[in-house]
């Protein structure tokens, strides 16, 4: 087949679709429980990019909800989950925007959740166009890994391809690595079986499609509704395999809703994860028309994230004076 033509087929399925005049059962559902009014989008073309948070502070809170076999319980001691935990993120720029091809944004996040105690973690959060971390190599595969940071990263926000993207195309994602590879060499049939290390143990990555497009709230949000998979191999009644729906506000590149479901069917845990944007920044939920509930963990981040942000303010203005000095 010509160059050519090769191209126009690639590019025809954007351009000769008509518009969808279909909310999706996802978009929809989250747009019923938030009560936030939901109408379908004009074009079944959108550019994902990713932004990183401005001045005003983003915030998400995360739930857990774990299914686990009473014969877990017994032999491993291993008790369901239940949890809620917050994650806030900021930035110095006062307005947030999709970043350019080359980009990598860099803001302050803070965190607080049953696996911090009553610590709240503070770090450097990074964004590019496509991706954001840190996150977590092996997040898709485990219960959870080293650090809830990374995990709630990785599970929550998906690869963007970063370009124009069509209703029903798919696209690479993130790639899953570390310890996720070594389930691909074992046997699910087989509770005794080994890793067998003398052949390469590499597992795929996620594997993303952009299936619907809508307009949120009064304003008219775009919002993007990505489908994400990701599996160790294996069938699925006996392997690990991990599923995604994802909500990404279009016009500024952030995400405001995912549900993740990791299925560990071999050893029978199913772990979801939520997470909802609960700031009231525009264009979030909250701004749509969406009126979440109160919880500790969000207050008490925001709070030691406003904290850290004086705390910067007030070195930076000691180095300035420390300068002057000179």
């Amino acid at each position: 087949m010509p160059l050519g033509s090769v191209a126009f087929s690639l590019l025809a399925p954007a351009c000769a679709d008509p518009p969808s005049t279909e909310v999706t059962p996802t978009l929809a559902s989250l747009a019923e429980a938030r009560g936030i009014s939901v109408a379908p989008a004009t074009t079944q073309v959108a550019e994902l990019r990713l932004a990183g948070p401005g001045a005003c502070p983003w915030v998400y809170r995360i739930r857990v909800d774990e299914d686990v076999p009473q014969r877990m319980v017994e032999i491993a001691h291993r008790e369901a989950e239940r949890s809620i935990a917050a994650l806030a993120m900021v930035g110095e720029e006062e307005q947030s925007r999709p970043l350019a091809d080359g980009t990598v944004h860099v803001g302050a996040f803070a965190y607080r959740g049953p696996r911090t105690g009553r610590v709240t973690r503070t770090g450097e959060i990074y964004t590019s166009a496509a991706t954001i971390g840190p996150a977590s190599p092996n997040a898709a595969c485990f219960d959870r890994s080293w650090d809830p940071v990374e995990d709630a990263l990785a599970l929550g926000w998906p690869r963007l391809p970063s370009r124009l993207t069509a209703v029903g195309e798919s696209f690479l994602g993130a790639s899953v690595e570390g310890r996720c590879g070594r389930l691909a060499c074992l046997d699910p049939t087989d509770e005794q079986s080994g890793v067998a290390y003398e052949r390469p143990c590499v597992v795929p990555s996620w594997q993303e499609r952009l299936v619907g497009i809508a307009e949120l709230g009064p304003s008219r949000e775009r919002v993007a509704e990505l489908n994400g998979t990701w599996s160790d191999g294996h069938p699925p009644e006996r392997g690990v395999w991990s599923e995604r729906a994802a909500v990404i506000s279009v016009d500024r590149g952030r995400l405001l809703h995912a549900e993740v479901t990791i299925h560990h069917n071999a050893l029978g845990i199913t772990r979801t994860i939520e997470i909802d944007a609960v700031d009231d920044c525009p264009g979030g939920l909250v701004a749509l028309g969406w009126q979440p509930p109160e919880t500790p963990e969000v207050a008490q981040t925001l709070a030691a994230l406003r904290g850290e942000e004086a705390a910067d303010s007030a070195r930076r203005r000691g180095g300035d004076h420390g300068q002057d000095r000179h």
